[in-house]
């Protein structure tokens, strides 16, 4: 499951256009995904130009750590 690696994030919104199922949005100036709406087909991991949205095999690392500067809705 990609998530938003928020002080990368510039807020330019091409990932909410790119998801083929409105599981992003744009919550202030950060996309955010919607964990139950996601269906990992990776379609934000290759437009984000800031490299803010990642694949989760990253986040892993710091499950249990997961501040706000790691945006998903559960």
């Amino acid at each position: 499951m990609p998530f938003v690696k928020v002080e990368n994030c510039e807020g330019r919104g091409i990932c909410v256009s790119e998801c083929p199922v409105e599981a992003i949005s744009m919550e202030g100036q950060h996309a955010v995904i919607d964990r139950k709406k996601c269906i990992k087909c990776g379609a934000c991991l290759s437009v984000c130009p800031c490299e803010a949205i990642r694949p989760d095999s990253e986040n892993s690392q710091s499950r249990g750590h997961e501040s706000s500067r790691h945006r998903s809705i559960e």
